[in-house]
């Protein structure tokens, strides 16, 4: 799952993709992704605080180039795999569609018995 859940905006539909990753997953099933974190960088703090004032959402933004997209807090990640053992769990530094340098998560998980 890489950079999914970027395109996914409302709390509700990230937790039922979720729900659907847990359900086919066979028990012990491996899980991995990468996302975009919420960064402390003064341009994305502004653009965040344009987005929740819009879409109501924390970490949703609209890109100079008109794309609505949404970085993640890692609590609210982890809240997301409650039901997955973490394996790996590592902040990089990634390239932005638009050449902007961002702060991402790539995970591994293993569904839990």
């Amino acid at each position: 799952m890489v950079g999914v859940l970027s395109y996914i905006l409302e709390d509700e539909r990230r937790k039922a993709l979720f729900r659907e990753i847990e359900r086919v997953l066979q028990p012990k099933g491996l899980l991995c992704g990468s996302c975009f974190l919420v960064s402390p960088e003064p341009y994305r703090q502004r653009k965040y605080r344009q987005g929740r004032t819009r879409f109501g959402t924390d970490g949703t933004f609209e890109s100079d180039s008109g794309g609505i997209y949404r970085h993640s807090r890692e609590a609210d990640l982890r809240k997301l795999l409650d039901h997955f053992d973490i394996l790996s769990w590592e902040q990089e530094r990634f390239t932005t569609q638009n050449q902007r340098k961002a702060l991402g998560l790539v995970f591994e998980a293993r569904k839990k018995e």
